[in-house]
């Protein structure tokens, strides 16, 4: 993995960046800075909901635990993506080919955490659906 990481970053500086390739990262440091902002401001949302419905007791912990999973497992990936956008913005700007690869760098955490965060749902799927045909099976008996 390190190799290629290696071979991408050689060819990105063997390319150089023309105008319309500048264009064109510029609007994704747009799209990706917006989106990882907003993403973060509804995360926050959601965990203070979550922390308001234990301490009026509108809900208890256990009923309110999903509100915490989904506001952290939303938050982590938003950071990547904000700091993908803040690096690709600075290496765009001083033509640096270091922050560049550090952007790069957090573009793929970013995909990673999301996949990571994907792979956790689909096991917490097959739990609940697991759970519920046991539960259905020693019910019935």
């Amino acid at each position: 993995m390190k190799n290629l990481d290696k071979d991408i970053f050689e060819e990105i500086s063997q390319f150089g960046i023309n105008s319309k390739s500048k264009r064109l990262l510029n609007m994704i440091v747009f799209w990706a800075k917006f989106i990882s902002i907003a993403g973060l401001i509804t995360s926050f949302f959601i965990f203070f909901s979550f922390v308001f419905s234990v301490i009026n007791r509108n809900a208890t912990l256990g009923q309110a635990f999903p509100m915490w999973f989904l506001s952290l497992f939303t938050f982590i990936p938003l950071v990547y993506l904000f700091k993908f956008s803040k690096d690709l913005k600075e290496s765009l700007e001083n033509s640096d080919e270091i922050i560049l690869k550090k952007a790069i760098q957090n573009l793929k955490s970013y995909f990673k955490s999301i996949g990571i965060s994907m792979i956790l749902v689909f096991v917490c799927f097959v739990v609940l659906i697991l759970s519920v045909f046991i539960f259905d099976f020693f019910k019935s008996i």
